[in-house]
């Protein structure tokens, strides 16, 4: 299965940043930011996280749950952990040939609300 989201959609090391939708861009870094406040290198391992975990849904693409939110932007999303972090969820949907990285937010933000104000 195609992939959009072979790299992580946080721009390293000068590499273009063309996977992902931008929502879902800006979430990551967002988090990593807030993240390297603490500790610079937790904000590492959670973006080589999300590269990990981006690649392993591109192979597996069914693994996560389907989202059971009541926002109409969330038909048909799939729901899945970055590894290592918990809270830390990615938003999805599958195609017949690719998955879309729609977000990528933490398990205490409102979803639904979020979700909904993307309209």
């Amino acid at each position: 299965m195609k992939s959009s989201v072979s790299k992580s959609p946080w721009p390293r090391n000068g590499e273009a940043c063309d996977s992902g939708q931008p929502l879902a861009q800006d979430d990551l870094r967002r988090q990593a930011e807030f993240i390297a406040k603490d500790s610079l290198v937790a904000a590492l391992r959670l973006l080589d996280a999300a590269e990990v975990t981006y690649d392993f849904l591109a192979e597996t693409p069914l693994a996560g749950s389907v989202c059971q939110f009541t926002s109409v932007q969330a038909i048909d999303l799939r729901i899945w952990r970055i590894n290592g972090f918990p809270n830390q969820l990615i938003l999805y949907r599958v195609s017949d040939s690719e998955i879309l990285i729609v977000r990528v937010l933490h398990a205490a933000r409102d979803l639904d609300v979020l979700l909904d104000d993307e309209k």
